[in-house]
Parts: C-alpha cells; sequence; structure tokens
C-alpha cells in the first residue's frame, strides 16, 4: 500500500473547497486505455478523499458531498524534445542569462515525488519532507532565462517546441511547465515560426536578435 501525503485545498466559492490531491504512477500518456482505466481510478481516489475528510474531519465535511472532478488527467510530465540546448536545475539555481533567452521564468521548481519516493514514505525508510528539501524559490526580482534554443529539436530545421515539452531536464520541468512561462514560451515560437517562414523554412536562421526585439515590443520581459 502506498501512502500519498499530497492535499491542497483552497476556497473556490460559499461553502465549496477545490482539491489538488492525490497522485496517480504508471499513467501512459499515449495510451489511450490506460488514460481512461487511470481516469476511473481518480475519481475513486477523489471520492475516498471525501469520504476520509468526513471520517476525520467531520465538523467541516461530515454533511459534504462531491461536485465534479477534472474531466481530463493533469499529468505532470511526459515527453521532452532533446534540444539545441538541455536547460538544467544548475541553469535555475545560478539565475542564470542567455544571449538568445526569448522569455523569463520565476515560477520554483516544484517536482512532486515518484512512485519510489512515495513507497519509501510507506515503509517509513523515508520521510516525507524530505522529498521536498531541494525545492528553490526565488527571492523578489529573481529569475532565470529560456533559451530559444531550448525550442529547436536537434535534426529538425522546421519544427519548434514550446512549453513543457521543451528541451529540459526532470528537475527544471518542475518550474517549465507551469502556464506563464508556457505562455510566454509559445509567444516566442509563434514569432519564431512566421520569421522562419522568411528565412527558407529553417528554425535556426531566425534572427533572435530581431526575434527579441519584436518580443519586448509586445511587452515581453527581457532585461
Amino acid at each position: 500500500m502506498i501512502i500519498d501525503l499530497h492535499l491542497c485545498s483552497n476556497f473556490i466559492g460559499p461553502g465549496t473547497v477545490g482539491f489538488n490531491a492525490g497522485h496517480l504512477f504508471d499513467v501512459d500518456n499515449t495510451n489511450t486505455g490506460n488514460l481512461t482505466e487511470s481516469l476511473m481510478k481518480g475519481r475513486k481516489i477523489a471520492r475516498s478523499f471525501r469520504d476520509g475528510l468526513a471520517e476525520f474531519h467531520p465538523k467541516a465535511f461530515a454533511n459534504s458531498f462531491l461536485v465534479q472532478t477534472g474531466a481530463l488527467l493533469g499529468i505532470r510530465e511526459t515527453r521532452r524534445i532533446v534540444g539545441d540546448y538541455m536547460l538544467t536545475a544548475d541553469d535555475f539555481v545560478a539565475r542564470r542569462s542567455f544571449d538568445d533567452e526569448i522569455c523569463r521564468n520565476c515560477y520554483y521548481i516544484d517536482v512532486h515525488n515518484t512512485k519510489e519516493d512515495a513507497e519509501k514514505v510507506s515503509n517509513n525508510e523515508i520521510d516525507f519532507t524530505e522529498l521536498y528539501k531541494d525545492a528553490v524559490h526565488y527571492e523578489k526580482g529573481e529569475s532565470h532565462g529560456v533559451p530559444y534554443r531550448c525550442l529547436t529539436p536537434k535534426g529538425l530545421n522546421n519544427v519548434l517546441i514550446a512549453g513543457r515539452s521543451v528541451s529540459s531536464d526532470h528537475v527544471i520541468n518542475g518550474s517549465l511547465r507551469v502556464m506563464p512561462v508556457c505562455l510566454a514560451m509559445g509567444e516566442a515560437a509563434g514569432i519564431a515560426a512566421y520569421m522562419a517562414v522568411n528565412a527558407g523554412n529553417d528554425v535556426r536562421k531566425v534572427n533572435v536578435n530581431d526575434l527579441r526585439e519584436k518580443l519586448r515590443k509586445h511587452g515581453a520581459y527581457l532585461p
């Protein structure tokens, strides 16, 4: 039995609480059958959380009921490209800047535990707080750059990748996966794709300085 201690909550309306809780392991995002089975299991887990809260915190949850669950699985990490540059946790820690950066990111490294970690917690081999000891938070005003080279897959001249599939290691992907930086990467990739069409459909022939200037004119933060 795996003990899963992940439970975050926020009030989203009068008498209504939204939860980000529980984990599903061994999910194959390329297998529709596995996705369906996992979604069904996830809904059972959501029900068990409600029942547990009602039993152990009856003052708040005795009369609660489950309104809805997510329509899709929130899969944190799937496939990533190998690009001309791989962003790493070291880049994050160093607050590194790049000559060809197309956006900045400041979200903390948010890596949830793996199945193996959860098993160790369940077997009392490690304390669950150890799983998050490496989480790195920036101070106010700090950030790191995301280089254009993370968006260009090795061996392909007519493809750009934006979002959490960019070239990055497992740890920093826990930061890059969130919506603000994905939006910023997507804006850069969209403009770069237009520029690549006028450069022989070659993403590596895009003038990155011109790209960065276009992004600045659109309000992008590029110090």
